[in-house]
């Protein structure tokens, strides 16, 4: 009596050899749905013994497949079977002839959390760009957020301040419109950063616009100071420090009793907004705009 036909158990790895091969199959395995794989690798060889040309490569699909799906994305001609050992085995093993001619994903190693390797692969090729991470990847943003954070702070991912920083000053008595004024001109194409009250930049991840809104010197004036220059600064967030990559800061101060500190600091940005011909702006009335100059300089 035959034995029963037993349908193939699926795998996520893959690995294949594909002999005489041409560029159409280059192309094909090159222009795989990249969200169909978590990594995959190919080498171009040469046989020692009959001196034919060869591709040996790997594959770690998303998900478990089995012979025919393999062979609809990799194509009908290569010869396919379960690859043994895990990604960085067969990535050494398909490399070893130093002729990689497809590289795709990255590899996993056992027991490694592919959303987390996803995460930091994303934020090392943008500049520890969290803003952009959790547009792109949103639910492991809400599960990871501070690790990833953390990350970024000690890895120094994110670019250091190496450009002259725009300081605008904002000064009038309470319900002028400075805040608002600070809104309605803030330039469209970058993000912005309020900053909360105290020590503290939770929050902060490379915003080019900063806003100090009602500053009372909550901040040390070193700190400050070097807010509004062009030298690297690394600010504190709970659980480490990020670098400080601002190309404007807006600071509100309402001239109402000012405090020791409030003044202390207002002179000081007067006097660095003058050196380096930025804006201190003074607003008394809520429906008085800002001047030709002060537009243009908050649109640069």
């Amino acid at each position: 009596m035959a034995a029963p036909n037993r349908r193939e158990a699926p795998a996520c790895r893959w690995s294949f050899t594909l002999n005489n091969y041409g560029d159409d199959d280059l192309a094909r395995l090159r222009n795989i749905d990249p969200a169909a794989i978590k990594f995959m690798v190919v080498g171009a060889e040469v046989s020692p013994t009959t001196g034919k040309p060869h591709l040996q490569g790997y594959v770690n699909f998303s998900t478990k497949v089995r012979t025919p799906q393999v062979k609809g994305h990799l194509g009908d001609r290569c010869h396919v079977e379960k690859a043994v050992g895990n990604d960085h085995d067969n990535e050494r093993y398909c490399s070893k002839d130093g002729n990689v001619v497809v590289r795709m994903g990255h590899p996993i190693r056992q027991g490694q959390r592919n959303d987390l390797t996803a995460a930091t692969n994303f934020l090392q090729e943008n500049d520890g760009d969290l803003s952009a991470l959790a547009q792109e990847m949103p639910e492991t943003f809400v599960r990871h957020h501070r690790g990833l954070e953390a990350y970024v702070s000690y890895a120094r991912l994110q670019p250091a301040l190496d450009f002259l920083t725009h300081c605008f000053v904002f000064v009038g008595p309470p319900g002028c419109g400075k805040s608002r004024l600070v809104r309605e001109y803030l330039p469209d194409d970058t993000t912005t950063y309020y900053k909360p009250e105290g020590g503290w930049f939770d929050g902060y991840m490379g915003q080019s616009d900063v806003v100090l809104n009602d500053f009372h010197g909550d901040i040390p004036r070193p700190t400050f100071l070097n807010m509004v220059d062009r030298y690297p600064l690394r600010v504190p967030i709970k659980g480490g420090f990020v670098n400080f990559a601002a190309r404007r800061t807006y600071g509100v101060f309402t001239d109402a009793s000012p405090t020791p500190e409030m003044v202390c600091l207002t002179e000081a940005v007067v006097i660095t907004a003058t050196r380096h011909l930025r804006v201190t702006y003074s607003i008394q009335h809520r429906h008085e705009g800002p001047s030709s100059e002060m537009l243009y300089m908050l649109k640069q």
